[in-house]
């Protein structure tokens, strides 16, 4: 799906985009809250964030928002280019 079906990704500022570029905790889990916004990374294991969830966590404890994904690509200069992905909807 393309990132135009995506009701939070507008609302992330660049505060909030800036927090997807730190580097956390290989391989893990971590929750935010930013402003209204419940957000749950997911960490590779060089402790980039590759998923995240944006919405609100719901009474169940589950995240009722998006989901996306954070694409990392090397062209042949070694450069590399993240790119966000839609990649659907999550139910809590």
């Amino acid at each position: 799906m393309k990132s135009e079906a995506s009701i939070y990704l507008g609302y992330l500022s660049l505060p909030t985009l800036a927090k997807l570029a730190k580097v956390y905790t290989p391989s893990s889990k971590v929750s935010l809250k930013v402003k209204t916004l419940d957000l749950i990374l997911i960490t590779d294991e060089l402790g980039r964030v590759v998923r995240f969830q944006v919405g609100k966590i719901a009474e169940s404890g589950k995240l009722s928002g998006e989901e996306f994904q954070r694409v990392f690509r090397r062209d042949d200069s070694r450069k590399i280019t993240v790119t966000i992905e839609f990649i659907g909807k999550c139910q809590g």
